[in-house]
């Protein structure tokens, strides 16, 4: 079995790329997503979905191609190098969001380390704003979907609120420290606060 390479460009061989789990389940890469700030993004499948399919459709009576394809769960997987990660604090996130049957945030599926980097496994919601947007003709959204992309990322910050007690409450005086730790100023990393020079 060969294992997704933490340098991957997203040219990934589809046949061929695996990662096994912190509960010895593999998944299957299928699609590169997308690159951010801190990791990579694929779409996913469970080796465990795909060999019930294969053993529904084998053996015994005709099943529907309906049946087979709700039997196959496909999901996102997150990958970041175990060098710089801070997907530990993510993982944490889900999990209490999953809890807490929160309704506009991703489900936590699984999660795993591989030689190189830590993974995370999701549902996979869809396409991102930014594909969607460039989609259209005029590469903007109407003020309608605007407004609705917005309440629906209040809501979102709002089950968030509501789980971790404030913490996301903009006068908070303790804030977490957001950034990359490689370009971040010696008094951020002693969390004190922030001045310019003059």
């Amino acid at each position: 079995m060969k294992v997704i390479n933490e340098n991957c460009d997203g040219n990934i061989d589809e046949a061929n790329e695996f990662v096994v789990s912190a509960n010895s389940r593999v998944y299957r890469l299928e699609k590169y997503l997308g690159k951010g700030g801190y990791g990579e993004v694929y779409e996913c499948v469970s080796e465990d979905t795909k060999k019930s399919a294969r053993i529904l459709d084998g053996h015994g009576p005709i099943i529907h191609l309906a049946n087979i394809i709700n039997t196959i769960k496909i999901y996102a997987l997150k990958k970041e190098n175990i060098l710089r990660t801070r997907i530990s604090k993510e993982i944490e996130v889900l999990k209490r969001a999953s809890q807490h049957d929160c309704k506009q945030i991703c489900k936590y599926i699984d999660d795993g380390r591989q030689e190189n980097y830590v993974f995370v496994i999701m549902t996979l919601l869809g396409k991102d704003l930014s594909k969607l947007r460039r989609e259209r003709k005029t590469k903007n959204f109407s003020l309608n979907t605007s407004l609705r992309v917005g309440l629906l990322t209040l809501s979102a910050i709002r089950e968030l609120h509501e789980i971790f007690d404030g913490s996301v409450l903009p006068a908070n005086p303790h804030p977490v420290f957001c950034g990359t730790t490689r370009y971040a100023s010696l008094r951020a990393h002693q969390k004190l606060e922030f001045d310019t020079k003059i």
